[in-house]
This record gives structure tokens, C-alpha cells and sequence, in this order.
């Protein structure tokens, strides 16, 4: 069998969470696919050096770095050089198949397009032109892949497809050699002093499309520190540098708390691995997610979650966090204060965090996306 895999769409640094799929994939593939397995993997000169390429045969494309552009370019590309790679099978892993390719295909979707998903994208051309391709992926893949059960039933219902069998739900996996606990580790006291953090807080990520819910956050987190006896706890968002500006009439309205509010930036995944493990808890209370790696990530360094108990979130964190209601302020504050007040409680949702933890692997998302592979070229095989 030979599989050729798609990275065109990664671009360094623009959408984290699908490098990361590709690159645990990548990773579980290399640990599990048999010998006589043939894997191609497409690349970009720009984004060649983020995957594990050592035991596939990389092919580099250079097609342009504007999306639309590149969607064209691959349309037109992708179906005479899979002819000449000789595929059995080939997998778009950003949300998009070569649609005038003949061959068997699986994709991998990322999200459904509903507008609560989407509503913060710049222009609504925008929204209807990622709608549009998902919807034709989702009619015309021979397989579609998808995180969680969530995703496959906002497809279904969003895409009006008349039947999902052939969307199929691959969880995504954790790093567990990267993400870990490790406790009291110089290097991670390092690299908090490094951002600029020093005493317990609590983490969690910020974006500038509304959807991680920080101004709740911030409010949460606001009347948390203003009650009588809680410990001086700050407040560490991750993500777009730009996203402060977003929430800035909140953080105005903390006064002099506002110092104990630390924006670092996008960060390393070492250096995330040690914010996982530096603080209190994951407060990740998003108003909507298709899987939600980072509640996996921390519950692999034994960090306790607080998340949301809506969409795909308490179909991955199971019953080892605390499932709030991302609209209700008070249940959030309440979640933070449990966290920071009872030492009991933490640790027994660190605990259940590291249990968790365990049911998810890269190298289980590759034997199930192997699956699938085999499946395609089999019935291709016998028609």
C-alpha cells in the first residue's frame, strides 16, 4: 500500500493545534506502520523541519503561501502527481481533498463550519468559502476523520448528510514523552522565571476570536482574588499577543490586580509542557471546541482542568475535571477557588488528570488512521 499524506496547509506557527496532528501522526506512524507499508509525505520548504520525516519518502511542493491561492494550486497539482507517486490512497490532512482526483481518499476536518465556530473570522466570504469546501469534502471523501463524536454529529447535521458511515472518529494523541509530570524540576522553575512568573496561578488561553471565553475569565478570576482569604493566585492566558487588545476594557476594570495578569505570547511546546506543570489548574472554560488537545496535553502533566461541559470538551476529559457551564462566571470562579483553596482536591484531580491521560496516544491515532488506509485501498482494490 502506498499512502501519500498531505502537510500543505501547515504553515509555521499559523494553526498549532493542526501541526500538532500532523506531527503526532507522523510520529504514530512511524512507530506502528508494517514494513511493506509505502508512506509519502507532501511538504513545503517552509514547513519540512516541523515534522518526523526519517521513515517516509518526503516530497517538497512549493505552492503558494496564500491560502486561497494554495487551495488552487493543490486542485490543480495534487492529482497528476499522486498519479505519478503511484498512491493507493491519499489523505488531505487540513480539512480539503484533490477533488479532481479519482483515487481513494481520506480527509481529515478539523471543524464543522457552524457559525458559533466561525463567527470571529474577518469576513463572511471567508466563512462561506471554508463552509463550501468542507461541505463538498464531507459529500465526496471516501473516508472522513474527524477528533470526536461532537465533530461527527455537527457534520452530519451542518452538512446535511444523508448518512455518516463513512465519517469515522480518531481521537487525537498526547506526547507523553513531552508531556509529563515532572515535579519540582529546575528547568521548569526556569522557565516560569523566564515568563516572568513566579507564585501559583492558574492557566489558561487566550484568542481573538472570543471563543476561549477570557472576559469570563477575567471576571471569574477577579472575584476569586477579592474574596476573603484566597492566596494571591495570578493569571497566566496563552496565545495570540494581539488578543490583549481584545479584552483590554476588562483588564482596565481589574486595577491594580491587572499586574498579576501575565500575557506571554505563543510559547515552545517545552515551555508549555512546564506551564502545564507549574500551574494550579488548566482553566479552559471555551465556548466551543471540536476535541480540545490542550485538556489532554495538561491532564498528561497531571494538572487538574477546569473546562467547559459543552461540545466536544466532556467527551475528552471524561469525569476527570470539572465541568462547568462556560456562560456562568459563577461556576467558573467556584471551579478556580475548589482548585486554589483545597490541597484534597487538587490532588485527586491531578490524579484522575494523569488516568486520563493515559487513553490517548499518537500511536493509537495511527493504527486507526492505518485502519482506515487499508480499508480504502482494499475496496478500491475490488471494484
Amino acid at each position: 500500500m502506498n499512502a501519500v499524506i498531505s502537510t500543505l496547509h501547515v504553515k509555521p506557527e499559523y494553526n498549532p493545534s493542526q501541526e500538532v496532528y500532523v506531527h503526532g501522526l507522523l510520529s504514530g506512524l512511524a512507530q506502528c506502520a508494517p514494513r511493506d507499508a509505502r508512506i509519502t509525505v507532501l511538504v513545503t520548504p517552509r514547513n519540512r523541519a516541523l515534522f518526523p520525516l526519517d521513515a517516509f519518502e518526503a516530497v517538497e511542493c512549493n505552492p503558494p503561501a496564500s491560502a486561497s491561492r494554495r487551495i488552487l494550486w493543490e486542485q490543480k497539482n495534487l492529482p497528476p502527481l499522486l498519479d505519478k507517486l503511484g498512491a493507493a490512497v491519499y489523505h488531505g490532512t487540513g480539512n480539503m481533498m484533490a477533488f479532481k482526483w479519482r483515487g481513494p481518499q481520506a480527509v481529515t476536518v478539523h471543524l464543522a463550519m457552524e457559525f458559533k465556530v466561525t463567527g470571529g473570522l474577518r469576513h463572511t466570504a471567508q466563512i462561506a468559502w471554508r463552509k463550501w469546501i468542507i461541505h463538498r469534502t464531507a459529500h465526496r471523501a471516501h473516508a472522513v476523520i474527524c477528533a470526536s463524536q461532537y465533530l461527527k454529529d455537527g457534520l452530519r447535521r451542518v452538512h446535511a448528510l444523508p448518512h455518516a458511515d463513512h465519517i469515522h472518529v480518531v481521537p487525537m494523541g498526547v506526547d507523553q514523552s513531552l508531556f509529563h509530570p515532572l515535579p519540582d524540576d529546575a528547568e521548569d522553575r526556569e522557565t516560569l522565571s523566564r515568563l516572568s512568573i513566579n507564585g501559583p496561578f492558574f492557566f489558561g488561553y487566550a484568542d481573538i476570536l472570543g471563543l476561549k471565553n477570557v472576559p469570563r475569565i477575567l471576571v471569574a478570576w477577579e472575584q476569586l482574588r477579592r474574596q476573603p482569604q484566597c492566596p494571591p493566585v495570578k493569571l497566566v492566558l496563552m496565545g495570540d499577543p494581539a488578543s490583549r487588545n481584545f479584552v483590554r476594557r476588562e483588564l482596565a476594570a481589574l486595577g491594580p490586580l491587572e499586574r498579576d495578569v501575565i500575557f506571554p505570547g505563543f510559547v515552545t511546546r517545552r515551555d508549555l509542557a512546564a506551564l502545564y506543570r507549574g500551574a494550579l489548574a488548566l482553566v479552559f472554560p471555551s465556548l466551543a471546541e471540536s476535541f480540545g488537545l490542550c485538556i489532554i496535553e495538561a491532564m498528561a502533566c497531571g494538572a487538574p482542568v477546569i473546562t467547559s461541559n459543552v461540545t466536544a470538551m466532556p467527551e475528552v476529559a471524561g469525569s476527570a475535571a470539572l465541568l462547568v457551564d462556560p456562560t456562568d462566571t459563577n461556576q467558573i470562579r467556584d471551579a478556580m477557588g475548589l482548585v486554589a483553596r483545597d490541597e484534597d482536591a487538587r490532588a485527586r484531580l491531578a490524579a484522575a488528570s494523569r488516568v486520563r491521560a493515559r487513553d490517548f496516544s499518537w500511536e493509537n491515532t495511527a493504527r486507526r488512521t492505518l485502519d482506515i488506509y487499508s480499508q480504502l485501498a482494499a475496496r478500491q482494490q475490488s471494484s
